[in-house]
């Protein structure tokens, strides 16, 4: 029976030194962030939101190979601003 006391004694020791680690706070901090997101934007919400972000992500990325990359665009781009100043 000691030998079990002494178990629960040790891990309740290591589960207090975990509990005042930063690993500790930052997955505390993580639930709690997640648990915010969860609330503020529900299931659907966030689906659609990434859908619509890997969408415009698309977009963007057919734009920019359609014009030959983003140096291309970028030196258009600052080829125009010259232009006008």
């Amino acid at each position: 029976m000691d030998l079990t006391k002494e178990a629960n004694g040790a891990l309740a020791e290591q589960q207090s030194i975990y509990d005042d680690s930063a690993e500790a706070a930052k997955n505390r901090m993580t639930a709690a962030a997640e648990e915010f997101k969860s609330l503020l934007v529900g299931g659907d919400d966030l689906k659609n939101v990434y859908n619509f972000a890997e969408k415009a992500l698309s977009v963007v990325t057919d734009l920019f190979d359609a014009f030959g990359g983003l140096k291309t665009v970028f030196f258009g781009a600052a080829a125009a601003l010259l232009k006008m100043y």
